[in-house]
């Protein structure tokens, strides 16, 4: 009984280090890859994302626009940032790259920040002008309305009586 427990024990104890051999032996070493991203000028690109193609491995530049990133063997890194277009490097034994985005402008996508006001040069009366102009144009306003439904309320009870 206790020579078989002692196998028993053995057993257990052996097959995780065994295990943990084994997948030691199919491990990759990751090679780190750092760099900058600028743009045509120069510029570092802050927050440029950088991706392992078919992978969950990104990260992002900092303030300078570097960055580091593991690697294990050949991959592609796909880097982009929002207004410029978007690259795909091919990695293989590389320990620096150095990547220079293009602006990427689609007229679709501009919106402007802020606009100038126009300066306020109207008078009250000029004003009062204007609102009554509005309500001719739409005479069913909120308010508008509200009078109209009141007056009609009032024909109906005197027709009534």
């Amino acid at each position: 009984m206790k020579k078989l427990m002692l196998i028993l024990l053995f057993f257990v104890v052996s097959v995780p280090s065994i295990a943990q051999i084994i997948d030691n032996e199919s491990h990759t070493y990751e090679t780190v890859i750092t760099g900058n991203v600028s743009d045509n000028n120069g510029l570092p690109l802050t927050g440029a994302d950088l991706v392992l193609k078919g992978t969950t491995k990104k990260t992002s530049t900092n303030f300078d626009g570097n960055f580091s990133l593991g690697v294990e063997g050949r991959a592609i890194l796909i880097i982009s940032h929002a207004g410029f277009k978007t690259i795909e490097l091919a990695i293989e034994n590389q320990t620096k790259i150095n990547v220079t985005l293009e602006e990427e402008i689609d007229p679709e996508d501009y919106i402007p920040l802020a606009t100038r006001p126009e300066p306020h040069t109207k008078t009250r009366s000029e004003i009062r002008k204007a609102r009554r102009a509005n309500r001719v144009k739409h005479p069913f306003t909120t308010n508008d309305g509200l009078e109209i439904a009141g007056d009609i309320v009032k024909a109906i009870m005197k027709n009534n009586r």
